[in-house]
């Protein structure tokens, strides 16, 4: 599970989160929990994997000199986002199973509706770059991101890759 995740993490720069989320569930349900200490253990596991693979995908996107520096302007605001509601999801037990799995399939239908208009679609507009749009886009964005990726597990790259190249226009090479 490790592997595949991690290979989707450097191939496609999402992260593995989709994976572990999936693993996660069938291999913890499998003991006594309660609903929301299930979500706590899939989500911090999730996340800890997530941060493992990232660093693999960042560390293959340097070696193919495909890192933009300027563009990780995204990250503190995510990082923050996704602290503060990590740490609200484990000092409650209000983010049950129920929850978390309605919020992972209307991410994950979000996510499909969007692929599935955009591949129709035909784009004749250029990509844009960074310095055409504000910075408080990209600290909006990394802020969004991280707060998903607390509450799902997905890890920011699912959230922010499609918010940065399908909403925000940027290249897809600079928002992987």
């Amino acid at each position: 599970v490790g592997a595949v995740g991690g290979l989707l993490a450097g191939l496609l720069g999402i992260g593995g989160g989709l994976i572990y989320i999936l693993a996660f569930t069938y291999y913890l349900n499998q003991y006594e929990l309660s609903s929301a200490e299930l979500v706590r253990f899939i989500v911090s596991n999730s996340i800890f994997a997530v941060f493992f693979a990232g660093l693999s995908g960042t560390a293959r996107q340097v070696f193919l000199k495909n890192f933009y520096f300027r563009e990780t302007i995204t990250a503190i605001p995510g990082i923050l986002g996704a602290l503060l509601f990590s740490i609200i999801i484990v000092s409650a037990d209000w983010y049950t199973q129920e929850k978390f799995s309605l919020l992972v399939l209307a991410m994950l239908a979000l996510l499909g509706y969007r692929m599935f208009k955009r591949s129709r679609a035909t784009s004749q507009q250029a990509d844009i770059v960074m310095d055409d749009l504000p910075a408080k886009n990209y600290a909006i964005s990394g802020l969004f991101s991280g707060i998903l990726s607390a509450v799902s597990g997905f890890g920011g790259g699912i959230v922010l890759i499609p918010v940065l190249s399908g909403f925000m226009r940027l290249n897809i090479r600079i928002a992987a």
